[in-house]
């Protein structure tokens, strides 16, 4: 592993120590899983870890200001979940969970289209009073509001055939 951390002729410290950090900690986690089946309190575990390490990588990304270590984060931790949700050996899922994830999803999704909707409405009514960046900002909510809606529409309508 690299150790020198300091700055270069244009002032950028390198973050081959960090990637070789990350990806030090990804092949661990691969070689600790294993092929062994796991118990859903180590799936449950790992996945946090996952997720956990995802918000450090991406808030070092933004301190830093290196965005290409927030991507390389974000294709490890989809790599991890992917690689962990073939080990595991139990069932995560049951009916009455996935119930409950449907209805939270959809009460997410709604409360979400309100708020936006709301939001794109108060932009078009006071955009005499606003600034022109809001007005525009607010104006392109709108259109994805009405994107959203259609897609949910369009997925409802094909799920209801194929169901």
């Amino acid at each position: 592993m690299s150790t020198d951390s300091s700055p270069n002729k244009d002032g950028i410290q390198p973050i081959i120590h960090l990637t070789d950090c990350i990806v030090y900690f990804t092949i661990s986690i691969i070689n600790y899983i294993g092929d062994i089946g796991m118990q859903i309190s180590r799936f449950r575990i790992y996945r946090a870890i996952i997720a956990g390490g995802l918000a450090v990588a991406v808030a070092i990304a933004i301190a830093t200001d290196m965005p290409v270590i927030a991507l390389a984060a974000v294709v490890i931790a989809i790599a991890l979940a992917i690689i962990l949700e073939r080990r595991n050996k139990e069932i995560v899922r049951d009916e009455r969970i996935q119930q409950i994830g449907g209805k939270a999803a959809t009460a997410s999704f709604n409360t979400v289209i309100i708020l936006a909707a709301v939001a794109a409405l108060g932009a078009a009514l006071f955009r005499n009073q606003l600034p022109e960046n809001v007005v525009f900002l607010g104006t392109i909510m709108g259109y994805f509001v009405c994107v959203a809606i259609i897609l949910h529409m369009c997925f409802y309508a094909y799920f209801s055939r194929k169901l």
